[in-house]
């Protein structure tokens, strides 16, 4: 009996996290021009933590993108930046977004004794912006002011744009 009472108390939080709103985006996938993914990103987006009475959603972030295509030779050798960051909203079409992404880049080197290799960087990115997201499911747009602690050491000072699609 004591069992059956304990999987209750601990199945019924679940139950309670999963619960289904109408009004809460799980998922979306945007385009991003400038930003952390460099100068152009692809990105998916999942909402995993609503406070609904509050109007405060937390998501979690990845995407990838790239500053070059080519590399020192003028061959297609992207450098590639790759990017994760946890996010909260505020509000309910128009929203407040505040965020901070881990990013991960891999850029294009060159070395006398092995031409070209690819160097691992990592930086940390804020972000503090705006969202507009008339509908449940539909067109998402934004603009961010997204400094980066490049190398851990100095900020960079960047914008985004972005435009996508909630489902």
């Amino acid at each position: 009996m004591k069992i059956r009472y304990i999987l209750i108390l601990l199945i019924y939080p679940i139950f309670i996290i999963a619960q289904k709103d109408k009004h809460v985006i799980k998922h979306s996938i945007y385009l991003e021009a400038l930003g952390t993914g460099g100068y152009g990103s692809i990105n998916y987006d999942c909402t995993f933590l609503k406070f609904k009475k509050h109007k405060i959603y937390l998501s979690g972030r990845i995407g990838t993108g790239t500053n070059n295509f080519t590399d020192f030779e003028n061959k297609f050798n992207p450098d590639l930046i790759f990017t994760s960051g946890l996010y909260a909203f505020y509000g309910k079409n128009h929203h407040v977004e505040l965020g901070i992404n881990f990013i991960m880049s891999l850029i294009v080197q060159y070395n006398p004794s092995v031409r070209s290799y690819r160097k691992l960087n990592s930086h940390l990115g804020f972000s503090i912006g705006y969202r507009y997201q008339k509908h449940p499911k539909g067109l998402i747009t934004g603009i961010r002011y997204t400094p980066i602690l490049e190398f851990n050491t100095h900020f960079r000072h960047w914008a985004a744009a972005y435009i996508g699609y909630c489902f």
